[in-house]
């Protein structure tokens, strides 16, 4: 790869691309003050902010599949340290040199005396991360600054520490009235019905089949607080019950507005992590889908196999997780993997379009898919 030369040429001024912390722009805005909780992020922010007031890390990136809440994270962490924050959004920033020259650009040159560290969120950077590591390696002469990154993907320099961020909990099966209420995600959930529609959210609360249907919406949009802000929404609107009918239907949820377009549905979010893959990673993504639930790497290679798929298991494997499109769980001693049902959801999808589920189900000696099985009415 061609590595990025500095120049003088900034392409877009400080103020269009910069805010200081009082105004947030970005998709998933968060002011905190004294009445303000984040539902399920204690650990997390805590730790970034450690992170950054100790002095233990100059380059952090908050990691995690998109819709989790990397921003949330980042931001509140970082109004919590005693120093001034820079946010650059880098959602609509389309070039490398453009990433690089904006963020030089925002921290500026360095001010004698000024005892003040400096925390600049560079936010959303995945599909730009050679030009955000440019501008990070040039941050390393400037010890005033901490670079705090979000991104689906780490920018891969030594020196850099992740801190992943997970979906919320979701209630356990078969969990009581008062365990499910006690779930981050239903707790998220409930907290957007109460802005919306207080009424209804009271009555979720006191009627446990509405609860248990919420636990349900939850765990269909994988916890991801993205679509637990779509579950309220709609939920206020049309009751847990019936936003569970919609979903029978397939039908999405989106946004009407207001939202960057891979931040309006759950997947268009997906799309965008899809989309930064390599080819072979696309295949293999598509193809992972068709084992449900949990894999070891040994059942990823013997689909492969079975497949002819192009590229060896463990190295596509490693380049799924790095994106945050396949997740990690523990076993035992031994680890697995899975998709979330977000992303298995549109992989399927994906490989009804391309016309590939029926070649690789009898490939694989899989039955026909459930759905194309038992049309709906």
């Amino acid at each position: 790869m061609t590595p990025l030369l500095l120049d003088n040429s900034v392409t877009k001024s400080y103020h269009e691309h910069t805010m200081k912390a009082q105004s947030f722009p970005g998709p998933d805005p968060i002011v905190l003050g004294p009445t303000t909780e984040l539902v399920g992020r204690t650990d997390v922010v805590h730790h970034l902010h450690h992170l950054i007031t100790e002095g233990q890390a100059r380059l952090v990136t908050v990691t995690g599949p998109g819709g989790v809440g990397k921003s949330t994270v980042a931001h509140a962490a970082a109004r919590l340290a005693p120093s001034d924050l820079i946010h650059v959004d880098l959602t609509t920033v389309t070039t490398d040199a453009e990433a690089r020259d904006l963020l030089l650009h925002a921290v500026g040159p360095a001010v004698p005396r000024d005892p003040r560290p400096l925390v600049l969120l560079a936010d959303n950077a995945e599909h730009v991360r050679p030009g955000v590591r440019a501008a990070a390696c040039v941050m390393r002469e400037r010890p005033d600054v901490f670079l705090v990154v979000t991104s689906r993907r780490s920018l891969d320099l030594q020196d850099e520490v992740l801190v992943p961020v997970t979906p919320l909990a979701l209630p356990s099966e078969g969990d009581p009235p008062a365990g499910i209420l006690a779930s981050p995600a239903v707790r998220l959930v409930l907290r957007h019905m109460d802005r919306r529609n207080l009424r209804l959210a009271e009555a979720v609360r006191s009627h446990p089949p509405l609860l248990a249907d919420t636990a349900r919406l939850c765990a269909h949009v994988d916890g991801l607080p993205l679509g637990l802000e779509l579950v309220g929404a709609y939920s206020s609107v049309h009751g847990p019950s019936g936003l569970l009918r919609w979903l029978d239907r397939r039908a999405p949820l989106a946004f009407p507005r207001g939202h960057h377009t891979r931040q309006r549905d759950l997947d268009a979010n997906v799309e965008w992590s899809y989309d930064l893959l390599p080819g072979d990673g696309k295949v293999w993504l598509r193809h992972v889908a068709l084992l449900e639930g949990s894999f070891l790497v040994e059942d990823a290679a013997r689909l492969g196999a079975r497949l002819d798929l192009p590229g060896d298991a463990l190295d596509v494997l490693t380049e799924l997780v790095a994106s945050s499109v396949v997740e990690v769980a523990s076993e035992g001693a031994s680890l697995s993997y899975r998709l979330l049902g977000t992303v298995r959801r549109f992989c399927l999808r994906e490989l009804e379009t391309l016309d590939e589920v029926a070649y690789a189900r009898r490939a694989l000696g899989l039955p026909p898919p459930r759905d194309a099985a038992e049309p709906a009415p």
